[in-house]
C-alpha cells in the first residue's frame, strides 16, 4: 500500500509573499497546494494523504480540499518549526495506520508538477528495494 505524506508547513520567507504562503498561492484558479495533491488523489496505487501544514492554515487548508473535492486526504496536522519536524509529524501519522510493508512517500506541496507515471515509477522503485 502506498501512502502519501505532502509536507505544507512552510510561509514562503523567500519568496516574500507576507500575506500568504506559496502553497495557497493561486495558479490559473488552484492554489498550488490543491494542484500537487490533486495527482495523488487520482493514482489508483496510492491509498491515503496525510499532510502537515502550518497550524494556523489547518481550517482554511481542508476548506481548500472540499472545495476542490480532493478525496484520499485523511489527516491534516499541524507541521513544525522547519521541515524535517513537518515530515516527523506527517510521518508519526502515518504509522497509525500502516504496516511495516508499506511504502510511503514524501512531496512538498508546492512541487505540482508530476505526473502519474512518475508516481508510478516512485512507487515501483520503492517496493524493488524494499527491505
Amino acid at each position: 500500500m502506498a501512502h502519501v505524506l505532502v509536507f505544507a508547513g512552510g510561509i514562503g520567507a523567500r519568496m516574500k509573499s507576507n500575506d500568504i504562503p506559496k502553497q495557497f498561492i493561486d495558479v490559473d484558479g488552484k492554489p498550488i497546494i490543491i494542484r500537487t495533491l490533486e495527482h495523488f488523489a487520482n493514482h489508483p496505487q496510492v491509498e491515503d494523504i496525510v499532510i502537515s501544514c502550518l497550524a494556523e492554515k489547518i481550517d482554511y487548508l481542508k476548506m481548500l480540499i472540499a472545495k476542490h473535492n480532493v478525496g484520499k486526504v485523511v489527516s491534516v496536522v499541524p507541521g513544525g518549526a522547519n521541515g524535517h519536524q513537518s515530515i516527523h509529524n506527517g510521518l508519526v501519522e502515518i504509522e497509525k495506520n500502516s504496516k511495516p510493508e508499506d511504502i510511503v512517500l514524501s512531496c512538498d506541496g508546492v512541487r505540482p508538477m508530476l505526473s502519474q507515471k512518475l508516481i508510478s515509477d516512485c512507487i515501483e522503485t520503492a517496493m524493488a528495494h524494499e527491505t
